[in-house]
């Protein structure tokens, strides 16, 4: 069996599901960089996205990221990454990469194994982010 990979991407933000009740400054990522005011308690925020669709049933599951100042595709966070790492001075911006393992469940907590992904995730406000939840077989 092969492991499951689901990918979620958007510019990050944090906000209260639903609103003015629930979950604080939940993490939501948004297809627009600054989100509209329309009523937003129908979205979902990104812990439930997971939830429904990569719960791992006491799995292991991996999780990697991107982040960037502008939208950009895993190939060109990719790219981005190995040049600023390789010391290249010609990008026009800047991406990160990071990867923690461990056991994933969907609470408005969000953690995975020992990881707060609400606070790993939640500096990056305002950011271009790539996340991948692989789900071990």
């Amino acid at each position: 069996m092969t492991n499951k990979v689901y990918a979620y991407e958007g510019w990050l933000h944090l906000r209260d599901y639903p609103p003015n009740e629930g979950c604080e400054e939940c993490i939501f990522l948004d297809e627009n960089k600054q989100p509209s005011q329309h009523d937003l308690s129908y979205e979902e925020p990104l812990f439930e996205k997971i939830g429904y669709t990569a719960y791992p049933s006491g799995r292991t599951v991996f999780a990697r990221w991107w982040s960037a100042d502008q939208k950009a595709t895993k190939e060109e966070l990719n790219e981005a990454v190995v040049a600023e790492a390789l010391g290249a001075a010609y990008l026009d911006f800047g991406a990160r990469y990071s990867e923690v393992t461990g056991y994933l469940w969907t609470d408005n907590e969000f953690k995975i194994g020992g990881h707060d992904m609400n606070v790993e995730l939640g500096s990056l406000q305002g950011k271009w982010v790539h996340l991948e939840i692989e789900v071990q077989a």
